[in-house]
Order: C-alpha cells, then sequence, then structure tokens
C-alpha cells in the first residue's frame, strides 16, 4: 500500500555529532571573572583581574571571539560583580572607585566610548542592578548612598540617588540580586523579615512598599534568579529544592541535588543551572524539558562557576576555576562540537517525519517498530534522549519553545538527522 506524506518544510541532513567538550579559550584573564554578558556585538567579562589575553584590562574586557580589548582604562578597584545593558550603554557595579580616567564609586555607565561616573558614594558593597520603567536601582549591603540613607537598595533619578521604599534590612552578606518579573522588581538574597525563615529571602516592590512574595517562598540565601516559562525561578543556596513563583504563588520546579546552583542562564532555548561543586563532579546541569529532570553536562569545571551566557552561538561560563575536565582553562571557558557537522553522510531512507513545521506532535513512522530519539537544540546541545520510542505514537514536543531543533534517529539498521521548525 502507498502512503503519500505531506511535508510543510523540509530539511534534511544527515549530522555526525561527536562528544561535545569544553574548549580552551587561546587568552584568558589572569583573574576570576564574576559576570558575563553582550555589549555592543561582543562577550563583556568583568571581575577581579588586571589582564585579559595581552591586553591590559582593570576588571573589564570585552571579546570578540578571537581577541580581547579594554574598555578605555577599565575600572579600578576591588573588582566589578555585574552589568547591565539598558540604552545603549553599558553600566557596571561592584566595589570600585574609580572609571576609566573618572572617579565613581561603586556605579559607573560606558557609553560605548568614555566611562561616566555615576557616583554612589556607598558606605559598603554594590552587587544588584536592574531597571524598571527607565529608571535605575541597585543593592547590596550599604547604609547610605552619597549622603542619603538607601538601607540596602537605591535609585538612579536625574537628580541623583534616592532610597526605594523604607529599605531593605538585610543580614551581613546583603541583597545579590535584583530581577523585573511581571513589571515589578523583586531583590533576592540576605533579607530580615520577621519569624517565618521561608519568606526571608525574597522581596518584591509594589508601589513605594516592599512586600513579602507569598506563603512558603524561598528557604536559604538566594544569589540567582531567571524568568523562565512565565514564572520566576530562585536558586537558593540550599540544594534540595528549586521553587519557583508564578504571581500568584509558590512551588517547586523541581528537586536538586547535584551541586549549590548560583546562576541560571538560557541557551539556545534550553535552561541551564551552574554553581559550587556539593556532591557531583560537576557544577553545570540543563534541564530536560520533555522528561523533566536535570542532566549533568560533561565535568564541569575544578572551581566555581558565577557566570553563564550564549555568546555566537556557543556556552559560555566564567568563575574562579583553572580547568575543565583536565582542559586548562583560565577562568573563563566555552562549550562547542569539538569537530562540527558533517553534512556529506546519509544512512537509511525508511524514516519518514511529519509535519514540519510542527506545533506539538511530531510524527515518525518506519518499518521498525522502536527507534532512540535525540532532541537537540539548532546549536547541538541535547535536550532529550529518548530509547525505544514507539513508532506508532507521536513524539510530543507540546514542552519545547518556538524555534528550530534537530532530531536525530537511530535504528538498530539506519539512522537520520533532520532539523524541524517547532510553531
Amino acid at each position: 500500500m502507498n502512503k503519500v506524506f505531506i511535508f510543510l518544510f523540509f530539511i534534511v541532513t544527515q549530522l555526525s555529532f561527536s562528544q561535545m567538550n569544553w574548549i580552551n579559550l587561546p587568552q584568558t584573564t589572569n583573574g576570576e571573572v564574576m559576570h558575563l554578558n553582550i555589549y555592543n556585538n561582543k562577550l563583556i567579562a568583568t571581575g577581579k583581574f588586571t589582564q585579559a589575553g595581552n591586553v591590559k584590562a582593570n576588571n573589564i574586557a570585552a571579546w570578540d571571539g578571537s581577541n580581547w580589548t579594554a574598555l578605555g582604562n577599565g575600572i579600578r578597584g576591588s573588582y566589578v560583580y555585574r552589568t547591565l545593558v539598558f540604552n545603549n550603554e553599558l553600566y557596571a557595579v561592584g566595589d570600585f572607585d574609580s572609571a576609566g580616567t573618572v572617579a565613581s564609586s561603586d556605579v559607573a555607565k560606558w557609553n560605548g566610548t568614555n566611562w561616566i561616573a555615576l557616583n554612589s558614594n556607598a558606605d559598603g558593597r554594590i552587587y544588584g542592578i536592574d531597571e524598571l520603567n527607565g529608571e535605575i536601582y541597585v543593592s547590596g549591603n550599604f547604609s547610605v548612598t552619597s549622603g542619603v540613607a538607601t538601607k540596602n537598595v537605591a535609585k538612579l533619578t536625574g537628580t541623583g540617588w534616592q532610597q526605594v521604599g523604607q529599605g531593605l534590612p538585610v543580614f551581613p552578606q546583603g541583597i545579590y540580586n535584583l530581577i523585573k518579573y511581571n513589571n515589578r522588581l523583586y531583590a533576592t538574597g540576605d533579607i530580615k523579615n520577621g519569624p517565618n525563615a521561608k519568606i526571608y529571602w525574597i522581596k518584591v516592590l509594589n508601589g513605594n512598599n516592599w512586600d513579602s512574595v507569598g506563603v512558603g517562598g524561598v528557604y536559604g540565601l538566594s544569589a540567582g534568579a531567571v524568568v523562565w516559562k512565565n514564572k520566576l525561578l530562585i536558586a537558593p543556596l540550599n540544594p534540595t529544592l528549586l521553587p519557583q513563583w508564578n504571581d500568584t504563588a509558590w512551588s517547586t520546579f523541581s528537586t536538586f541535588n547535584y551541586f549549590i546552583p548560583k546562576r541560571y542562564g538560557i541557551i539556545s532555548n534550553t535552561l541551564y543551572c551552574v554553581g559550587e561543586n556539593y556532591n557531583s563532579a560537576s557544577n553545570v546541569a540543563f534541564w530536560d524539558e520533555l522528561n523533566n529532570t536535570w542532566n549533568i553536562k560533561g565535568s564541569g569545571v575544578n572551581g566555581n562557576i558565577r557566570g553563564i551566557i550564549e555568546f555566537n552561538g556557543e556556552l559560555y561560563v566564567s568563575g574562579d576555576f583553572d580547568a575543565t575536565t583536565g582542559v586548562s582553562n583560565n577562568y573563563i571557558a566555552k562549550w562547542a562540537l569539538a569537530n562540527g557537522i558533517d553534512e556529506n553522510k546519509t544512512s537509511g531512507n525508511d524514516f519518514i517525519i511529519s509535519p514540519n513545521p510542527v506545533l506539538d506532535f511530531l510524527g515518525i513512522k518506519s518499518s521498525e517498530s522502536s527507534v532512540n530519539v535525540t532532541i537537540l537544540s539548532e546549536a547541538g546541545e541535547t535536550i532529550s534522549t529518548l530509547v525505544a520510542f514507539n513508532t506508532n505514537e507521536n513524539l510530543n514536543l507540546s514542552a519545547l519553545k518556538a524555534g528550530v531543533y534537530i532530531i536525530k534517529i537511530e535504528s538498530k539498521n539506519q539512522k537520520k538527522t533532520i532539523k524541524i521548525i517547532k510553531k
């Protein structure tokens, strides 16, 4: 019996995926990289260093994929903790006293050519920065900003720095992170909040007041957060449960017992978590959306990871490490295909995959009753692996975001890899 399959869009390539590995950057920094960002199509590394590659770069440098460049005279001081891109300018916060050739305490911005002082004159340290409704907010462990009582959170306005609400009382470590979710500003960190320890660690700004966030909340100091699937996902330093907030109530995103989570990143539509070594050899994990589980990536690094980002289609991590899986990598490393993609070979034409583009359910037809299926991101990152998938059933892709994916199908006698478009 002949069957006719209509293909709306079909791209067939046979890819041979080699083992993916950490790749050594030919030039790295001479000190810890605390944060990664992208500005003007370059990777921005910040932290505690004085040189990047062969370039003198004080605590901040730009990587174009081949070479490092300095941003003026850099930022002089103890460290740059984090950056924010807003209105085509790069904001930097940390523990420093000058940026470029101008005096600037703990906060400064780069306009692409020069450093501009945003003197906070904070009497402590600044860790977090974000933007809300066109205004810049910073957080940390301080009580005064430019002579104004600000109590660990401050806002930059046209007339200077102002206190945000009544401020936030903190324990010694301060407020590490500010993040915008559903057009409201959330603060996470070492926050004092009354008798219920489970809601010590996060607050939300409502108008001019800092309010508690639900009941149950986050148990443990948190340094990282991300908006994922329209929910606010927190990385508490208590590596047991990962909590998420949907603007109404808390729930558990997943259990987690691999390492101490510090940061999240979204790489090629895949959720990643990185942090400090705990009871696993690796400190890099990614979320398998189809099987609702975390997968460990490689052997991680031999130190703590502070930054994670996607740049030029590759995964970059940074921190205070000097090696990744036996490869020398000082403070910054990337993960990519070791040998790339071979499009010249094909094996077996029995598989028929449709429809493409696909909304939720992808049909995989074959004369063989079961096959092994691997779903990868467009960059080649493994998202999920299904063993002995029944070809009489449809593959449910409803959990995946819209985008381009690679489906790799293997059976005893043949294999094929195709690109699909998920609507």
